[in-house]
């Protein structure tokens, strides 16, 4: 009586490892989607810009002002924006623009 050979068909390997793969390339895709869709690039490059003193008050508010698209940012987003502003620019809490046109920007 013969032994049969147990090792795993390469075949199967191979078309299990491209089944794994082909979920996380959709996961990626789908997450990379929501990225661009929330413009979490330019977010994040404004929050870092306000950390580090390479952004302002004007770029603030061109941000938070709808002809930006501003629309496109969640209230959570906007509100973040401010607070990162408040705290790297104490001095500045009171803008020279009405406090009013802000917060209409954060609605």
């Amino acid at each position: 009586m013969a032994s049969k050979n147990c090792s795993p068909d390469p075949l199967h390997l191979r078309r299990e490892s491209l089944s794994k793969l082909a979920v996380h390339v959709n996961i990626a895709s789908q997450l990379n989607a929501a990225v661009d869709a929330m413009r979490l690039a330019e977010l994040s490059a404004l929050e870092q810009a306000l950390v580090f003193g390479e952004a302002g008050t004007k770029e603030l508010i061109a941000h938070l002002t709808p002809a930006a698209g501003a629309s496109s940012s969640s209230q959570m987003d906007k509100l973040r924006l401010l607070f990162i502003f408040t705290c790297m620019h104490p001095d500045k809490a009171r803008l020279k623009v009405p406090q009013q046109q802000l917060l209409e920007s954060c609605r």
